[in-house]
């Protein structure tokens, strides 16, 4: 016996209609999911546009902890922390590679 089961998403927003799609985002740490018609998704897009378009894209992994910590991604950056974590006493920190969280953090402090 052959069976065919249908699943029709409905609205999370009003559930008056019927959902196209769901929309993946992310707001304070939380990443949620929303089923909205088409419609309603462009809205939700056209809403946030502005929002998206002044933003940057977050580094993978951050907790809110280690949002808190200075992060640099260039290297004229990541010199600069090192040539100040030796000239304050934190011995051993290579040249390259990562950059102890403990230093970063020590760093932001101090400047």
């Amino acid at each position: 016996m052959a069976r065919i089961q249908t699943v029709t998403l409905i609205s999370d927003l009003d559930q008056s209609v019927t959902a196209d799609e769901t929309v993946a985002f992310a707001l304070d740490g939380r990443h949620l999911e929303i089923d909205l018609s088409a419609g309603q998704a462009g809205l939700l897009r056209e809403l946030l546009s502005p929002y998206v378009a002044a933003g940057r894209r977050a580094s993978n992994g951050h907790s809110k902890g280690a949002a808190k910590r200075a992060r640099t991604t260039d290297a004229a950056g990541n010199a600069a922390v090192r040539t100040w974590a030796k000239a304050n006493g934190y011995p051993g920190l290579a040249d390259r590679g990562r950059i102890p969280g403990k230093i970063l953090e020590a760093y932001a402090a101090a400047h």
